[in-house]
């Protein structure tokens, strides 16, 4: 018998067991007062199943190995051999078992019918029989785990001979390693790439998500047809989606565990992202970031989709929009037969609108091979995004009736495991008490199924824990009811301003963070003290039971001036454990229960935040000078949320507008009441220079500006770099902010390192151009950081309103930039350098002179701007006349852009000016041998290409002279470049 007929034998075996266990579970959670037969059964059953995965395991191994090897699973196959050997004998057994356990008129499916159906009847074994039958089991599981170790015996000492062999071949096998190492490098992005994109990374919730799912959770799934489907079909949807905690997320990691290990296409990619509300950098931008940056990795053609998108951001000068990122990776996708994006949990990105355009704009691409799976809840307007896409098999609903099988081996696997329920481990009647409760109440939710273990843990005997049992919560929200009225009124202090951080903090919060927030109380003096620390500081995370989750992972955060990149080391991170625990501490529902005094309102938690943050802030100003004073050359590791409160204090400051606002800027006046230590060291922790008034002009604080300048302050003053406060407020958008500076005096022609206007311009702010331009602003004399005028700062960013507001006030539109390079000297040139279509024509129709339209057009031609192209040349550019540089023509033959060279051609573009075409670099005949289209072009318009003293006069001819030139004269082989 060979391996395959090895394999096959145990997992028709192995199947029926998985059957037998099914059905048990179905009495479990159906049947009243079942005997001790019912926990006998499953628990023989799946001992068995245990050993059979084991060999099926070593059988599969098997069917690649060595033929000739005479011992590979010998005993096994022995066992194997004949209809009355112990596996087939064991088969027969459990197929007379099922037989007897199923009910009358059973169909197999999974319906709550099937439910009702048990609930009618009663345990059908006889106690005989379930004896006998255990006994067999006993038996049959011996056998085969002797089989097993006479197998994994031989193959030892096979192994042990094969070894020698190994070891001649080491040599030669570190040639090929090398090569394979090389191979994945080249695979891994350019880091300069990597740095420009700023995808974040779904590996670590993948990871996670991966560690809570057992084996075989999700199998019911993976085995459909509608997940076949799914894989196998060309341009395939689907949509999966089902109540809140009902392991959508687990499920996710299980299929993109599945599509990475299938053997499917030869070009395959795998893409995945998880949508987190733990995480604030959660937008549909940030997908497309990271499938772009994931299918990038995988993608061997040149030149990478995403080399060519840094290319055309300025060689990585600019980001670029989302229309390029969604262009970009329907390339990618198109470079592979079958792509694979998988994305969880849709409702909790925080740009949904953005989100179902992109998933619908994905869908039409129609790229051949591309396969999009997504999770969620069935919410409305997701709802009505997708259910006009999808077939209904495309779209799943994740139901109790499903669900309820993995619930029972995941519950049947933490009561062996779990070590808070170790007490029950010898008393299989109080597993099964506790089994049958949890899978008869969860209703198909996981979440909720970890929650009640988390608190069944806590019953120390029988009575606590029955007494439980029988007071089960029925939803997650009054789970979460109960968890709260649970916490020690001594801690609850502590409890609320946990959840309020976790909620509302800016970053993920570290377990070194959390003892730094509870060593803080604003009624005592000082505000914090380190004795407050708690001792052990895995202790926090009992306050709060299953209502938050610690996870290890990498420390993201900055650290502090002293901080060292190399010693960036991995740390427990802790977050609100579920998208409902946020739901529930946020929602009106908490309000009217019991446990309301818990509830995490967005504006009173923000200023509890920003208080907190103040009142650290203020004290290791104070200490971290002292310290250093005695020694400590490292005394920002004392504090490790210094860098969070410095830098977000005034953020939720911010966000907590009005409330509670004296109090707060007492506080803040505390900290700016003197530029000496506090004030020095609070700067030097946020690498900032400035007054008082600049920073809070800049961070929008309107309260603490009006202050200042009534006990003082300069409004007009500048910074050393940076410009005046006026200016930093018109920068970052702080409409209200520049309202008031003006209403109190501020200059708003007052200029260094930047006027107002040019600011507000740059940034693309129109109501703040608009309102600067209303009180007296002047347009044309401002000087920038980088250009000499607003027009210039607003043309190089493409604020098409901002241009024509500028205009309209009369600026000169051909106004020198104040650069030596032609390219950036005037509006027009940096308009048509980015493309902008509707600030060329403003430009254009206000004026732009014919010298800086003929630089347009020569960089327009450059960067393949068609549409800027055609509008210049309708402009009335002569292409034939006074070029300076290379003609436009030569400029887009250059770069390749075959539609520009036929627009230029078509305009009357003398394809000679400048010479022949003999002269160039290697890049420029390299760009003209591979585009035939381009010399079909330059060959019909009477191009100069002489070779010989003969005039080369077809495409097909100058693609061959060019392959001998080129290798000829660079001793290149062009059949080995792509």
């Amino acid at each position: 018998m060979d391996p395959l007929s090895v394999t096959g034998s145990i997992i028709a075996v192995l199947q029926a067991a998985n059957t037998i266990i099914s059905i048990c579970c179905d009495y479990s959670a159906a049947v009243k007062g079942a005997s001790w037969e019912l926990p006998k059964v499953t628990k023989e059953v799946r001992s068995l199943r245990d050993v059979l995965e084991l060999l099926a395991a070593l059988a599969k191994r098997a069917e690649n190995a060595d033929p000739s090897a005479e011992t590979t699973l010998l005993a096994l196959k022995l066992l194997c051999e004949s209809d009355a050997g112990p596996l087939a004998m064991c088969k027969a057994e459990l197929e007379s078992l099922k037989t007897n356990l199923e009910p009358p008129k059973w169909t197999g499916s999974v319906t709550s019918k099937r439910t009702a159906l048990m609930q009618t009847l009663s345990w059908p074994l006889k106690e005989g029989e379930t004896k006998k039958m255990l006994q067999n089991m006993e038996r049959y599981k011996t056998t085969l785990n002797m089989a097993l170790d006479i197998d994994q015996t031989a193959m030892t000492l096979e192994i042990h001979d094969m070894s020698r062999v190994i070891r001649v071949k080491t040599s030669e096998l570190s040639e090929d390693f090398s090569t394979l190492k090389q191979a994945f490098s080249m695979a891994k992005l350019d880091d300069r790439l990597d740095r420009w994109l700023s995808a974040p990374d779904p590996s670590s919730n993948h990871n996670e998500a991966c560690a809570k799912r057992l084996a075989t959770t999700g199998n019911w799934f993976i085995q459909s047809s509608n997940f076949a489907k799914w894989k196998e079909d060309r341009n395939s949807l689907l949509w999966l989606h089902g109540i809140p905690g009902c392991g959508k997320t687990i499920l996710c990691s299980t299929v993109i565990e599945d599509v990475l290990l299938s053997p499917l296409a030869v070009k395959k990619a795998v893409a995945y992202f998880y949508f987190d509300f733990r995480k604030t950098e959660d937008r549909h931008e940030g997908m497309m970031r990271s499938l772009i940056s994931q299918l990038a990795a995988q993608c061997t053609n040149q030149p990478n989709p995403l080399e060519s998108l840094y290319s055309s951001c300025g060689d990585g000068t600019r980001q670029p929009k989302v229309s390029d990122l969604r262009q970009t990776m329907q390339v990618l996708a198109q470079n592979f037969d079958d792509t694979f994006i998988i994305v969880d949990a849709l409702d909790e990105c925080k740009q949904r609108e953005q989100l179902l355009g992109d998933i619908r704009t994905f869908v039409t691409w129609q790229s051949g091979g591309l396969h999009i799976l997504v999770t969620s809840r069935r919410e409305g307007d997701i709802k009505e995004t997708l259910d006009p896409l999808l077939s209904e098999d495309q779209n799943i609903n994740i139901q109790s009736e499903v669900v309820d099988g993995d619930i029972c081996v995941y519950v049947g696997e933490i009561l062996q495991t779990a070590h808070g329920l170790r007490r029950w481990r010898n008393k299989p009647l109080v597993q099964d008490e506790i089994e049958k409760a949890l899978t008869e109440n969860a209703n198909g939710m996981f979440r909720w199924v970890v929650c009640q273990i988390d608190e069944l843990k806590k019953c120390l005997n029988l009575p606590m824990l029955r007494k439980q049992l029988k007071s089960l919560p029925a939803t997650l929200p009054q789970t979460y009811e109960r968890i709260l009225l649970n916490i020690d009124k001594n801690y609850s202090r502590y409890a609320l301003r946990l959840l309020q951080w976790l909620t509302f903090s800016n970053r993920s919060l570290r377990l070194v963070d959390l003892v730094e927030i509870v060593a803080i109380d604003e009624e005592e003096n000082p505000r914090f003290d380190p004795e407050r620390r708690f001792p052990e500081p895995e202790e926090i995370l009992l306050i709060c039971s299953s209502l938050v989750t610690a996870t290890e992972e990498d420390d993201d955060s900055w650290g502090g001036p002293y901080f060292h990149p190399e010693e960036r080391r991995r740390v427990v991170k802790v977050k609100l454990a579920h998208f409902s625990v946020l739901e529930y501490l946020t929602s009106p529902q908490i309000m009217d229960g019991e446990a309301r005094e818990y509830s995490v309102r967005d504006i009173d938690a923000n200023v509890r935040i920003a208080r907190d943050c103040l009142s650290y802030t203020l004290y290791f100003t104070e200490a971290i000078p002292k310290l250093a004073a005695s020694g400590d050359d490292r005394p920002w590791s004392n504090f490790p949320l210094a860098e969070y409160a410095a830098l977000q204090w005034a953020n939720h400051a911010r966000v907590g507008g009005q409330v509670d606002e004296e109090y707060m800027l007492d506080l803040i006046m505390e900290l700016f009441k003197s530029e000496g230590d506090a004030f020095s060291s609070w700067c030097l922790s946020r690498f900032y220079s400035g007054s008082p008034l600049y920073f809070a002009s800049k961070e929008g604080l309107l309260g603490l500006a009006k202050r200042l300048v009534t006990t003082g302050a300069d409004i007009n003053a500048h910074t050393r770099l940076s410009g005046n406060a006026l200016a930093v407020a018109s920068w970052y958008g702080r409409t209200g902010m520049v309202k008031l500076l003006l209403e109190m005096g501020a200059d708003p022609n007052a200029s260094k390192n930047g006027s107002a206007i040019y600011g507000a311009s740059e940034a693309g702010h129109d109501a703040i151009v608009r309102l600067l331009l209303d009180t007296g602003a002047e347009v044309g004399l401002e000087k920038g950081l980088y250009y000499r005028s607003a027009l210039h700062a607003a043309a190089s960013h493409g604020h098409a309103g901002i241009v024509a507001m500028l205009i309209s006030r009369g600026i000169d539109v051909n106004l020198d930039a104040g650069k030596r390079s032609k390219s950036e000297n005037t509006a027009l040139t940096l308009a048509s350098l980015r493309g902008d279509y509707k600030v060329v024509q403003l430009l254009i129709e206000a004026g732009a002179n014919t010298d800086s339209k003929k630089v347009a057009l020569h960089l327009a031609s450059r960067e393949g701007h068609d549409e800027v192209v055609k509008l210049l040349l309708g402009a009335g550019v002569n292409l034939n006349q006074g070029w300076e540089l290379a003609s436009p023509l030569r400029e887009a033959v250059r770069k390749g852009h075959v539609a520009i060279v036929k627009i230029l051609l078509d305009a009357g573009a003398d394809v000679n000016l400048g010479g022949s075409w003999n002269r160039g670099s290697f890049d420029d005949w390299l760009t003209l041998w591979r585009s035939r289209e381009v010399l079909d072009l330059l060959a019909a318009a009477g191009a100069e290409i002489i070779c010989e003293g003969k005039m080369i006069r077809s495409g097909e001819e100058m693609m061959k002279q060019l392959k001998d030139k080129i290798e000829l004269e660079y001793a290149v082989d062009l059949n080995d470049v792509s």
